[in-house]
């Protein structure tokens, strides 16, 4: 079918439209200037919280430097320490472990939150504004709630699964740690109070910047997205948005690689989510820009803002009016080499930890299109070349193991502080139990205040029980999640490979128990999905809990034997998923195979040993023998006849570890590969 006949082209209307295309070019350009005043403002009104934060946790670990130095500064070394010096230390611990909270949990969030919420709003209708000035037409503008606005702000879709006030709390956590660390460090090396003072306001002065960056950035986004909305909901007037980077020396290459491209009106939103190095904001201090593309009017003769005479990548030059359409354009008139700067570009500016490679840019695109992050691009590649060798899964295991610590590193910090902070917190409360018990002790009974003062310490030790259980309790969950982070995170890297999990049971045999049953359940969350459904099709299970588990593969159709030991249910769960490793063993072809290959190469030339050599009370028969190796555990190379028929326990002790955490596999990376390029590959 023949397409639609162009209109004649008219050298008024063409003009008239460029000059459109300017106004609105230069409104957007003018709330650039506005976001960096309330930039500025944001960084005015939280200056003084971190001023405030490094000056009194700068004297509370003066003081606790204070309790343990002599008068010379020399760290003192006799043990006990004086009663009176150590209430001091402990008074000032507690006091050190609420500061460094209050860091961590300052009011910020909140400040950043309405400030974001208002950028957002206040861009949509600055936009709209300027929209309908440059079109000279009706256009729509949507209402608003908060809800809406705080659906788009906390909505994690970033690449990196974190929302902004997620990045805030790290950013925090991390220099609360940093605090910590200075504490160590000043006592290690016996510091005097102004090195202890001038540290801790470095430190608090980075926390500042760093607070003021992120704000200037999510802002940034913010107004992004409220541009966004406002232009969605106008897409019978525009045919997409152009990418605006701001004309000078400072403007990053990438942003000024972009300049000009056109792109979908709902890219870069969670319904479209923008690529690695073509993202708004690009990068920390970002000041690119949406300009919309009035529809059926093209870019031509209009003028943009950009610097001129005196712009250097230090100082900003002259304001000028310039016809260039795009950076390139501009860099030519102004004899900038956009090659030599793009080649000299340093990506980890826009590209977060996780994204490696070059960044493609994709122009204007009609329909969504899923964006898939490089780590995750490079595992497929591999899985679709096949892996029919231990080395091959290593390679698979090497680009989703460092997906994996990346993911786990950026948790563990605030984790880690959560629980020093607990501890902090439940020493403190213990430490006033004892002296408040001692000094009840004390006392004589003829004393004539005794009888009083006993019933005011009885009341006073119920609550203070009370607060120090909960606080107990509260701890114990920290470090079980601390514990179990790793393997969380593992199980949703491997589900952006492959489904992972399932609620259905298998069949059971009569007399199974019922905790066996409710521990195989638990465990089935960490293995993939299509081998569930080959177990659960392949036999029935005999599930029964016994002093110690084993599993025993009967033919299919057949009874086996999934027998786990245990007390607690999180026992249970990690010997049910210890024991899941020799069911699949079983029933998934391949993996036997695998670990012996990576067997043999592990314990090449190492001869046989009783497993319990050398242990005082080890419990293994002497018939239970294994090669060493430099394993983690002697028992993951335990022998049962080293065919590729035969069971081993490589993968079934590497998933226990990677998902349970019974042994730091992250500390053996050849091994943490072998096991997750398995579980992603078979």
């Amino acid at each position: 079918m023949a397409s639609n006949p162009q209109p004649p082209k008219k050298a008024e209307l063409d003009k008239a439209i460029a000059d459109r295309e300017a106004r609105l070019d230069a409104h957007v350009n003018k709330y650039n200037d506005i976001l960096d005043k309330r930039a500025a403002q944001y960084a005015a009104e939280i200056a003084p919280f971190w001023q405030r934060a490094g000056k009194v946790i700068g004297e509370e670990m003066a003081k606790i430097v204070g309790e343990i130095v002599d008068a010379n500064g020399v760290p003192i070394r006799r043990q006990p320490i004086e009663a009176a010096k150590r209430r001091n230390m402990q008074r000032a611990l507690k006091h050190l472990g609420k500061l460094l909270r209050y860091v961590s949990e300052a009011e910020q969030p909140d400040k950043l939150t309405n400030n974001l919420a208002y950028t957002y709003i206040d861009s949509l209708y600055f936009n709209a504004f300027g929209l309908q000035e440059a079109a000279q037409t009706a256009i729509f503008t949507p209402v608003v709630t908060s809800a809406q606005i705080m659906g788009v702000l906390a909505n994690p879709w970033l690449p990196d699964g974190n929302t902004y006030s997620q990045r805030l709390r790290a950013n925090t956590a991390f220099l609360g740690l940093k605090m910590r660390e200075a504490v160590e460090e000043a006592i290690q090396k016996g510091w005097d109070t102004p090195r202890i003072a001038r540290r801790i306001q470095d430190i608090a002065r980075e926390g500042y910047h760093n607070s003021v960056r992120l704000a200037r950035t999510e802002m940034n986004r913010a107004a992004g997205q409220g541009a966004s909305h406002l232009f969605m909901q106008n897409a019978d007037l525009l045919e997409g948005k152009r990418w605006n980077a701001t004309l000078d020396s400072k403007t990053a290459p990438k942003d000024a690689a972009n300049d000009g491209k056109i792109y979908d009106l709902a890219y870069d939103t969670p319904e479209m989510p923008g690529i690695p190095g073509a993202r708004m904001p690009n990068h920390p201090h970002c000041r690119c820009k949406w300009t919309p593309k009035l529809a059926s009017l093209g870019v031509r003769d209009g003028e943009r803002i950009a610097r001129g005479d005196g712009d250097t990548q230090d100082a900003f030059g002259e304001r000028i009016y310039t016809k260039a359409k795009d950076y390139q354009a501009y860099a030519k008139e102004r004899g900038i080499d956009l090659d030599e700067r793009l080649r000299n570009d340093n990506p980890s500016r826009y590209l977060r930890r996780n994204e490696r490679g070059p960044a493609q840019v994709i122009a204007k695109a009609t329909t969504a299109a899923a964006v898939i992050a490089p780590w995750l691009a490079e595992t497929k590649q591999l899985l679709g070349a096949g892996v029919d060798s231990e080395e091959q899964a290593r390679q698979v295991g090497d680009v989703v193991r460092k997906e994996l610590e990346r993911r786990v590193a950026e948790v563990a910090p605030a984790l880690q502080l959560r629980i020093d902070l607990l501890t902090d917190e439940a020493d403190a409360l213990y430490e006033e139990s004892r002296e408040k018990t001692d000094a009840i002790l004390a006392m004589a009974w003829s004393d004539p205040n005794y009888n009083e003062r006993y019933k005011e310490y009885n009341t006073w030790s119920v609550e203070n029980s009370r607060q120090l259980t909960a606080k107990r309790q509260e701890l114990d969950t920290a470090k079980k999640a601390l514990t179990r982070l790793r393997g969380e995170e593992a199980i949703k890297a491997l589900a952006e490979i492959r489904p992972m999990g399932s609620n259905k049971a298998h069949n059971w045999e009569s007399g199974s128990h019922t905790k066996a049953k409710d521990a195989i359940m638990r465990a089935q969350r960490y293995y993939p999905t299509d081998w569930l459904e080959k177990s659960h099709s392949f036999n029935n299970l005999d599930a029964k809990v016994v002093s110690r588990g084993y599993y025993s593969g009967g033919l299919k159709g057949h009874i086996a034997d999934f027998k786990i030991s245990g007390s607690t249910d999180d026992s249970l769960t990690r010997v049910s998923v210890h024991e899941f490793g020799h069911r699949f063993e079983h029933v998934i072809p391949g993996i036997k195979k695998l670990e012996k290959e990576f067997y043999d190469r592990r314990t090449a030339g190492e001869s046989l040993e009783w497993l319990g050599e050398g242990l005082a009370s080890s419990g293994y028969a002497k018939s239970e023998k294994a090669r060493f190796d430099k394993f983690l555990s002697r028992y993951m190379g335990k022998d049962y006849g080293n065919k590729e028929t035969s069971y081993f326990e490589i993968f079934t002790m590497g998933a226990e570890s990677v998902f349970t955490g019974s042994y730091k596999i992250e500390s053996d990376p050849d091994y943490y590969n072998f096991v997750l390029g398995v579980l992603a590959s078979k």
